[in-house]
């Protein structure tokens, strides 16, 4: 298993901004002001966040979460929710295989 520092020297960060760029993401980090204040309050907060479109505040933010085995149940519920959801919420998810990242992409697909 490579260390941290190992790693950082294979790290192609040009590829990877220009995906950042390309999808229209943005790096939000703990430190920058549009962090939002309910996830800088918990114990242990995600220092960074990619966000495509734009965050809603924190009033308005709807977490998606679930197996990342997902179900064709949970599947279809959130084809279902999510797109209807995602009018008046911010979609928050770990951004996990299965569940959290079709609530992303289902949110995606609804603009």
């Amino acid at each position: 298993m490579l260390s941290i520092l190992e790693a950082k020297e294979t790290l192609d960060t040009k590829h990877i901004d220009s995906v950042l760029k390309k999808y229209e993401v943005q790096l939000i980090t703990i430190h920058d002001e549009g962090y939002p204040n309910l996830l800088r309050n918990l114990t242990n907060p995600p220092y960074v966040l990619y966000v495509r479109g734009q965050i809603c505040g924190d009033e308005n933010c709807f977490s998606v979460v679930g197996s990342r085995k997902i179900t064709p149940y949970a599947k279809h519920v959130s084809e279902t929710l999510v797109p209807e959801l995602s009018r008046y919420f911010t979609i928050v998810s770990g951004g996990a295989g299965g569940c959290d990242s079709l609530a992303h992409s289902d949110t995606m697909k609804a603009g």
